[in-house]
């Protein structure tokens, strides 16, 4: 029997997973998820610059929101991917707290939240990648906090563009994954 998978490396799972609800949906030439770090079809890292997201006021201690700072270091990116340099986009190891009201919106239609249902068509996306080509997401170890409801990452016209080292957790998620484990009958016979 396989053993079951720890929970610190489920949850990361189930993170990257749910970052693929919006990519389904979102023309993207080259995506990829790097859980280990290595990623294939990277340009050689001494060609990228650099774009930390300290740098514009991001908060890896996780006190302060910082979603406000990721979609600044992310315009930073398009601005290097619009003059053909390729980029890392660094998260310093840390925990990134992510509130809605400062995350980008879009419609993105995900067949498991939204169906044929036209008022939950516009979603809010913590990590917008739009109109990018040559980007890495690097969490270097980060953990990004999710808070309200949001889809965690969303590349949308976008080309090689890849996301490593991170995980993702939901302060309060919408959605519980459970598993029943047993059942027992009552003395009536029910169940």
């Amino acid at each position: 029997m396989a053993s079951p998978v720890p929970h610190r490396v489920a949850r990361r799972l189930l993170g990257i997973a749910a970052m693929f609800v919006s990519l389904a949906m979102a023309p993207v030439a080259h995506m990829a998820l790097a859980a280990d770090g290595l990623s294939a079809n990277a340009q050689d890292d001494a060609q990228r610059s650099v774009v930390n997201v300290v740098n514009v006021g991001a908060d890896p201690q996780g006190v302060k929101d910082s979603a406000q700072a990721v979609k600044s270091a992310i315009a930073e990116a398009k601005t290097l991917s619009d003059a053909g340099t390729p980029s890392r986009l660094v998260f310093p190891q840390g925990t990134c707290q992510l509130y809605p009201e400062s995350a980008e919106v879009r419609e993105l239609y995900v067949s498991n939240t939204v169906g044929a249902d036209r008022r939950y068509k516009d979603k809010t996306i913590a990590i917008l990648l739009e109109g990018v080509s040559d980007v890495i997401v690097d969490g270097q170890g980060s953990h990004f906090q999710l808070h309200g409801q949001q889809t965690t990452l969303a590349a949308i016209d976008s080309s090689n563009v890849q996301m490593q080292n991170c995980s993702t957790d939901w302060t309060t998620p919408r959605v519980v994954d459970i598993t029943i484990v047993g059942k027992r009958t009552n003395e009536d016979g029910t169940q």
